[in-house]
């Protein structure tokens, strides 16, 4: 059984939102597409999304199944609307598939004790699994947070970790894995709320551009992934490297198509 974390493989975990934004942006191309291109997209975002499934990408599989249930919503066109109904029953069925595997039930469900996470006993949270420790550690980083809110620890993962001693915060993970929280830590609350402010412009604009466009496959693919990468900002430190440059790419791509419009 293939484990990513000690096979050749390992690395390619923390490349999450480049799989996300490659399954978004090429599905929207294929679908405005035509000819031998249409074949090369497709088969593009095709393999994006069995990376996710194959190296157990969770929250970048979860942050794909809110963006289509938000575009089941916002689009008005009905071509989109069953596209995104089968693309999630699509997800669903290959999921449950995967479940049905020893591999599957290895790189979905892990180590995670469902059972634990639902008694409420905060204080066994770390022995839970990857979402356990994650619920687990988010009030000792909050707290930690909290003491000074405005000065944080200084720019950069590595500064944060030699900062905040894990064994003094009693949290089993090196930083909180949420981006905005990350963020906090590092350069204050005052920078993560501009952070957010601008994420949230920037849906805003992509979004109005959207349905300007007359709902464009490939802006479609830019919004898609905005959303997707928020909803995995809220589970993976995604506040640098490989990880955060593909939310850069696509702000670019939204801001500079807008001005163009404009």
């Amino acid at each position: 059984m293939l484990n990513s974390h000690n096979s050749i493989f390992k690395g390619l975990v923390t490349t999450s939102p480049v799989y996300v934004f490659g399954f978004f942006i090429f599905l929207g191309l294929f679908l405005k597409s035509t000819g031998y291109k249409k074949l090369i997209f497709g088969i593009t975002s095709l393999s994006s999304l069995l990376a996710m499934l194959w190296l157990g990408r969770r929250a970048a599989l979860l942050g794909c199944f809110v963006a289509f249930i938000v575009l089941l919503f916002l689009s008005k066109k009905k071509s989109l609307k069953i596209l995104s109904l089968g693309i999630l029953l699509v997800l669903i069925i290959v999921t449950i598939a995967v479940l049905n595997s020893p591999y599957g039930k290895d790189i979905l469900i892990r180590s995670d004790n469902v059972q634990l996470l639902l008694s409420g006993e905060y204080e066994k949270f770390d022995e839970a699994g990857s979402l356990g420790l994650r619920l687990y550690v988010w009030p000792k980083y909050f707290k930690k947070a909290l003491e000074h809110p405005f000065s944080g620890t200084g720019i950069a993962r590595r500064v944060q970790k030699r900062v905040l001693s894990t064994t003094e915060l009693g949290a089993p993970l090196e930083h909180s894995h949420n981006l905005f929280l990350n963020l906090w830590l590092q350069a204050g609350l005052h920078t993560s709320l501009v952070f957010l402010t601008f994420y949230l412009l920037s849906f805003y604009k992509c979004y109005n551009l959207w349905k300007f466009s007359g709902e464009d496959y490939f802006i479609g693919g830019l919004l898609l992934f905005l959303i997707g990468f928020f909803i995995m900002s809220f589970f993976e430190g995604l506040e640098e490297g490989t990880r955060f440059t593909t939310f850069w790419i696509a702000n670019g791509l939204a801001w500079g198509y807008a001005q163009k419009r404009s």
